[in-house]
C-alpha cells in the first residue's frame, strides 16, 4: 500500500544559498514560486517553503519527503539540521530523523551546472511530498 502523502505546492522561497545555517524566507531576500521551480544554469539557488504538521497527525508518525527533480539537490535541510538523501529513479527520499511538531521549514540547495545540458533546460525541481507512513509497530 503506497503511503498517504501531501504535495507541498508553494509557496516555495528563492534565494541564494550563501549562508550557513539557512534563513528563514521572512529574514532572507526572496522570490515566491509555485512548484515547478525554475533554475537557471550556472546560478546556485536555495529553495525553502514552510509546512505545518497536520492537524490529525499523530506526533509519533514517521515521515519522509519525496524529492521530484531533475538535479540533484546539493543539501536538503529541515529545520536547520541536514536529511540524508536516498536517490530514487525521478529524485529522493529523505527521512524525517523525529515526528513532526507545529512549524517546520524545508531547506533545499541546488548548484546548477555552469552549462545548459544538450536538452533544452527545464525546471529541476519538479514536485516535493510529505509522505506518512504509520507509527513504528503498527500493523497497515
Amino acid at each position: 500500500m503506497p503511503p498517504h502523502s501531501i504535495r507541498l505546492a508553494g509557496p516555495w522561497y528563492l534565494t541564494q544559498p550563501d549562508c550557513l545555517p539557512p534563513l528563514p524566507p521572512d529574514q532572507a531576500n526572496q522570490e515566491r514560486y509555485d512548484l515547478p521551480l525554475p533554475l537557471e544554469p550556472g546560478v546556485p539557488r536555495r529553495a525553502q517553503r514552510f509546512f505545518q504538521r497536520p492537524i490529525r497527525l499523530d506526533p509519533a508518525e514517521r515521515v519522509r519527503i519525496r524529492i521530484a527533480c531533475t538535479l540533484p539537490p546539493r543539501q536538503v535541510f529541515l529545520d536547520n539540521l541536514p536529511l540524508d538523501l536516498t536517490p530514487l529513479p525521478t529524485g529522493y527520499l529523505a527521512p524525517l530523523p523525529h515526528g513532526l511538531t507545529s512549524r517546520h521549514l524545508l531547506t533545499l540547495d541546488f548548484d546548477p551546472p555552469p552549462t545548459p545540458p544538450t536538452e533544452p533546460p527545464g525546471p529541476a525541481l519538479l514536485g516535493v511530498w510529505l509522505e506518512f507512513l504509520g507509527v513504528a509497530g503498527e500493523a497497515f
